[in-house]
């Protein structure tokens, strides 16, 4: 399923054996074969990265008033916001 910059998404992560709901905005396209652009989105995890085989999306979450965090998730995981499609 494509998205578009400007779409509403939700996608469950798992770190340390914990599960957390996301909720954010896509910002970037990243073309099959690529990875996220570096300058554009400096995220240290991303260094030397795999680039995935298919398209993918940079994920903007707001984690507080004045803080934001870019995700990389995996693309089977993300689902637009609302139900039903689009929101």
């Amino acid at each position: 399923m494509p998205f578009d910059i400007g779409d509403k998404v939700i996608w469950e992560s798992q770190s340390g054996g914990h599960r957390k709901t996301k909720t954010g905005e896509v910002v970037f396209v990243v073309l099959r074969g690529s990875v996220p652009s570096v300058r554009n989105f400096r995220h240290p995890q991303w260094d030397g990265i795999t680039p995935r085989k298919h398209v993918s999306y940079v994920i903007k979450v707001q984690a507080g008033p004045q803080s934001v965090k870019h995700y990389w998730p995996r693309v089977k995981a993300l689902r637009f916001v609302g139900e039903g499609g689009k929101a």
